[in-house]
């Protein structure tokens, strides 16, 4: 769980300039990408960090 908390923050931190809806784009897009790794990133997780 902790490799995911910093996954979700690293995130959100290189989109810090971004609004959530800009931020839930970007995770949409890589949900396949972040599911091979058993992460979880989703529109409440990225309001959560935003």
């Amino acid at each position: 769980k902790e490799t995911d908390i910093s996954f979700k923050h690293s995130l959100v931190q290189l989109h810090n300039g971004k609004t959530c809806v800009e931020v839930d784009k970007y995770l949409d897009h890589i949900g396949v990408w972040d599911k091979k790794f058993g992460l979880l990133a989703t529109h409440d997780h990225a309001m959560l960090f935003t």
